[in-house]
């Protein structure tokens, strides 16, 4: 298994069993402020993460924080599938004593106006701060979006909802992208792919600057490993950390001290080890079905000699199966390796 940890991903990322990758601490490579007032996109110190709660002109999901790693580098682009065993996000608080650590979730139910039939009050001080996909409009995608990109092709006054060429999104089994930053006005439920979590604390803790909170991402969702695969596919992956909790004051916000969470961003003085991370285990699978019969056996064995030793390749597969960047015996010992019920990760 190859792994690859800070400061060591370029001398590692040719090693020959380049199918099993492990991502350790992989600084964010991109990450910036998605608010419509923010004057200096890309270069902030500290992003913070509040809701506008049904406020005209604002979204309720108003503060967002999208990270982004370059993975095409370490990861290959373009398998045909990927494996994703596990994923994790770490983030660290640049505020002290100022909001509510809530590791568990919160119905939208719970932000509605306390006259509205359906609210239910909060068992619990806080908003969990959470970690979703990111979906695009405007024209924009993960290839055009950067942190210096506008936050919307309208300019920021007067203030609308609903426009922000990025924004946190759950997303359906085909990837179609249901932008979130609305919910409460629109009065929907929405699941994270993870809420972040703060080892040794527990809700209601105020944690300090410089305290790490993960996201440990939830893969028995078909809809969230496909979203890392396509992002894989890319060799960009993205996600958008947000929280409901009002800017100030209640419910809706207003008056008062802050209670929102902020984090620090890459372009911080303070320390460099308080960058955004990606720990990340997967498998980026080969297409062992190399004539795409449907079947995995001999016939395929036979496709691949015929294919290495410069035969014709008509249903186009990709030879190289163990992705050393070379098509030879070693991709051939893979293939009797896996079709003798063995493991695609050596």
């Amino acid at each position: 298994m190859k792994t690859l940890a800070l400061g060591t991903l370029a001398a590692l990322s040719t090693a020959a069993a380049g199918q099993c990758i492990s991502l350790q601490n992989m600084q964010v490579s991109l990450d910036r402020w998605m608010y419509g007032f923010n004057s200096t996109p890309g270069v902030e110190a500290t992003a913070s993460t509040f809701g506008a709660i049904n406020q005209a002109g604002f979204d309720d999901r108003d503060a967002q924080i999208m990270l982004g790693w370059e993975t095409g580098s370490v990861i290959r682009p373009g398998a045909p599938s990927y494996d994703i065993r596990s994923g994790r996000v770490t983030i660290y608080s640049s505020v002290s004593d100022r909001f509510f650590y809530d590791p568990t979730p919160d119905s939208v139910v719970s932000l509605f106006d306390t006259a509205d039939p359906e609210y239910v009050a909060d068992a619990d001080p806080g908003r969990p701060v959470e970690l979703y996909g990111v979906g695009y409009r405007n024209g924009m995608s993960a290839t055009t979006f950067g942190e210096t990109s506008a936050f919307a092709p309208l300019p920021p006054f007067p203030p609308q909802e609903g426009v922000r060429s990025a924004f946190a999104a759950v997303f359906d089994g085909t990837g179609n992208a249901t932008d979130i930053s609305r919910q409460v006005r629109q009065r929907f439920e929405s699941t994270p792919m993870a809420i972040g979590r703060i080892a040794g604390f527990i809700g209601g803790e105020r944690p300090v600057a410089g305290t790490a909170m993960t996201f440990d991402v939830d893969l028995s969702d078909a809809a969230t490993r496909e979203y890392i695969s396509r992002g894989l596919r890319e060799g960009k992956l993205r996600f958008m950390v947000t929280s409901l909790e009002p800017a100030s004051g209640g419910p809706g916000g207003g008056t008062g001290s802050p209670t929102y969470p902020a984090f620090y961003m890459r372009e911080n003085v303070i320390s460099p080890a308080y960058t955004a991370t990606l720990d990340l285990e997967v498998t980026a699978m080969a297409e062992f079905d190399m004539n795409q019969d449907g079947n995995l056996d001999q016939d395929d064995l036979h496709y691949l000699v015929n294919v290495v030793g410069g035969g014709d390749n008509p249903t186009g597969a990709d030879p190289d199966l163990n992705f050393d960047g070379n098509v030879d015996q070693d991709d051939y010992a893979l293939m009797v390796h896996v079709l003798a019920g063995g493991s695609a990760c050596p």
